[in-house]
C-alpha cells in the first residue's frame, strides 16, 4: 500500500512536467526572444497567474475537497482511543 500511494502522490508532478516544459518554451520565445524587444515582466505576470489558480481553486472548492469537520472530529478522537490502549 506504501509503495501505491508514494507512485501516486508523485503523479501530479510527473504529469504537469511536459506542459510546464512547454509553456515555460512558449513563454521565453513570446515574451523574452533573442533579438527584438522583450517583456519580462509580462511573462512574469503570466506565471504568477497560472500560479495562483492552484491556492484559488482550492479555496474555492474547498467544501468539496475537505472532509466534514464533524468526520474529522470523530476521526481523531478514533485516533486518540487507539493510541491510549497501545
Amino acid at each position: 500500500k506504501e509503495g501505491a500511494f508514494m507512485a501516486l502522490s508523485s503523479a501530479p508532478l510527473f504529469f504537469s512536467t511536459m506542459p510546464v516544459g512547454a509553456l515555460s518554451g512558449y513563454l521565453l520565445q513570446t515574451y523574452c526572444p533573442e533579438t527584438g524587444p522583450r517583456d519580462s515582466r509580462m511573462m512574469w505576470f503570466v506565471i504568477a497567474l497560472l500560479t495562483s489558480s492552484s491556492p484559488l481553486l482550492l479555496t474555492l472548492t474547498q467544501r468539496w475537497v475537505r472532509e466534514p469537520k464533524a468526520k474529522r472530529k470523530s476521526d481523531a478522537t478514533d485516533e486518540m482511543h487507539a493510541l491510549m490502549h497501545l
